[in-house]
């Protein structure tokens, strides 16, 4: 990041902006891009009040400075994107998603390599700039893009991965995760995230879902081995946590974020929620990784909505509209679970909306994700995440509020808030430009125009699947 003269760094915002140039003598270099976005409202995940008529400057790919438009042109040699009219925020970070398990039910293998491939611009497409899978599946894929990504050498969000999923021998999970007896275990499984340079470590602590509580929970002390290590090597600690007494024990063990919804209903006075504020473990209640068991089944007409249709390829679409399919699949999930899974998900999410505004209220710090992919086939990689807005507003926090948990939350959540996460001189230029205002109806995270990542920008049309035409 280019360094700022002491005259530069007391001089107000609106000052920078017109003698940014001028005055300073602080002239880009010419491998250096600049770029201004002009006109926008700003609202740049800091809590801080909208700012009309803004003007943002970058150059290469660091955010330069932050103002009001002043009665200087821009620089000559900048690019100028004219944004009168529109809404400028952060890009948006998902925090607990599977970006290697692709949606669609009965694709050949063809067509899932495909969706898992152009999943990474569906992420894009919904605004989404930063986008964290949870534990690899295909673990050979999703490094690979991590690399790639890091390198620029594909489109592609901001990536980081989790390799291990950490579970009891035949726990939740166990199929994928890597079942633990010992100490021992831990050790030689933790490694493997140290060797292959994981951003993360996740465990899974719950047995299931509703009464069913089917399976073995992974044994506290080795728990607690995990965490230890998590502090030991820096590497944050996720929590799969679904119950009041699955949340009292991982909330002790202290990761930095339970990565699922509560399911039982919690007193705002109950010591775990100060708990988590004094440890400060992060919440990502996913809540629409549940809502999505019967959302789309009880009304198959939202699978017609057209930013869905752009996001992804017809033929995904058809796969999970087909009503063969979404038997099959809720069938698997049944099995699995061993409950009515519709039914229980109807019950449970107005329950876990509840509780997420009491943790909210008590001053838990509440980050978004979808936990979307695999399973469950209605909850959409990169689309599902504006639903999760939706649900948190719904659940009493307010569209700043929500914008912040999903932006400057999860990058503090991923400790990346020295780089992103706000729009903010220094930081990296990773922003989204709106068409409509989303504090106005948080519904408006739809409509996005354009999307700045690393300085870079790209129209919305650009990520669309295929040649589909714009609607």
């Amino acid at each position: 990041m280019p360094k700022q003269s002491s005259i530069q760094r007391l001089l107000s915002l609106s000052v920078i902006l017109v003698g940014w140039f001028v005055l300073s003598g602080h002239a880009p270099q010419a491998e250096e891009p600049v770029l201004v976005i002009r006109g926008a409202t700003l609202i740049d995940g800091t809590g801080g009040a909208p700012l009309p008529d803004s003007s943002v400057i970058v150059q290469g790919n660091t955010i330069e400075a932050v103002a009001s438009v002043g009665p200087a042109p821009p620089p000559a040699n900048a690019t100028v994107i004219d944004a009168r009219g529109k809404y400028l925020l952060p890009g948006l970070i998902d925090s607990h998603s599977h970006i290697d398990k692709p949606n669609g039910v009965g694709l050949t293998d063809e067509q899932q390599a495909i969706v898992q491939n152009h999943n990474l611009k569906a992420y894009l497409y919904s605004g989404i700039t930063t986008a964290v899978t949870i534990a690899a599946t295909d673990r050979k894929w999703m490094l690979e893009q991590r690399r790639l990504a890091r390198d620029h050498e594909i489109v592609s969000p901001r990536l980081l991965t989790g390799l291990v999923r950490f579970t009891a021998p035949d726990g939740w999970a166990g199929r994928s995760g890597q079942p633990v007896e010992s100490k021992a275990d831990v050790d030689h499984i933790f490694q493997d995230s140290i060797d292959n340079h994981a951003d993360h470590v996740f465990a899974i602590y719950d047995d299931g879902v509703g009464t069913a509580k089917i399976y073995p929970r992974l044994d506290p002390l080795l728990l607690e081995r995990v965490a230890d290590l998590s502090r030991e090597h820096k590497l944050p600690l996720y929590i799969h946590a679904v119950d009041i007494d699955e949340y009292r024990v991982s909330v002790a063990a202290g990761p930095r974020a339970i990565v699922l919804a509560l399911e039982d209903p919690i007193a705002a006075d109950d010591p775990l929620l100060q708990e988590m504020v004094s440890k400060n473990v992060f919440l990502v209640p996913s809540i629409v990784n549940f809502e999505s068991f019967y959302r789309v089944t009880d009304n198959p007409a939202l699978l017609d909505e057209p930013v869905l249709n752009q996001t992804f390829p017809d033929y995904m679409i058809a796969s999970v509209r087909d009503p063969d399919n979404i038997e099959a699949a809720v069938d698997r999930l049944e099995g699995v679970l061993q409950t009515d899974a519709l039914e229980w998900a109807r019950q449970a999410v107005p329950i876990m909306k509840e509780n997420t505004k009491k943790f909210f209220d008590a001053g838990v710090i509440i980050a978004v994700g979808a936990d979307s992919g695999g399973a469950v086939v209605h909850n959409f990689q990169g689309y599902n995440l504006i639903r999760e807005f939706e649900l948190l507003v719904e659940c009493g926090l307010t569209p700043m509020d929500a914008i912040i948990a999903g932006t400057k939350n999860g990058a503090m959540m991923i400790g990346m808030d020295d780089r992103v996460g706000t729009i903010e001189p220094g930081k990296l230029a990773d922003m989204i430009l709106l068409d409509e205002d989303p504090l106005e109806n948080i519904s408006n995270l739809r409509t996005v125009n354009q999307v700045i990542l690393n300085g870079k920008v790209m129209k919305r049309d650009e990520l669309r699947y295929g040649d589909k035409p714009e609607s």
